[in-house]
């Protein structure tokens, strides 16, 4: 079983910062007993996408990844948390979900009931209490 999080923030909204243009290049490589199981990559340079498909004007995002037999079964409790405007996919063993948010107050409110779900009902650090 293997849970990882990567929350990503454009600016700091309480700051009133706007980041209209950066660079992010991103790989995940996450190999089981000497193998490949999940590779992705996620890169954009020059303006933030701001289309439905993409992040649409959000200032946070996140990527969360599963390796767990129960992934399959996680799906339609981790769609209710996460909402229309986010999605996840599972197969073979393996959840992925890609959250967007207007800030990174926004996306901690949907990644922590996320991630309780996810790690099985398993309390979390009390520095990720709401």
């Amino acid at each position: 079983r293997f849970l990882a999080v990567e929350p990503l923030i454009f600016g700091r909204a309480a700051k009133g910062e706007v980041i209209r243009q950066a660079s992010l290049r991103e790989r995940w490589r996450v190999k089981q007993n000497g193998r490949l199981v999940f590779a992705d990559g996620i890169g954009f340079d020059g303006a933030l996408p701001d289309t439905p498909a993409t992040l649409a004007g959000a200032g946070a995002m996140a990527t969360v990844l599963l390796l767990s037999p129960e992934a399959e079964a996680l799906v339609d409790g981790v769609r209710a948390i996460i909402g229309p405007h986010c999605g996840v996919s599972a197969w073979s063993g393996k959840l992925v979900a890609r959250l967007a948010a207007g800030d990174g107050f926004g996306l901690r409110k949907t990644l922590v009931p996320l991630l309780g779900l996810l790690m099985g009902g398993v309390e979390l650090p009390k520095v990720w209490s709401l």
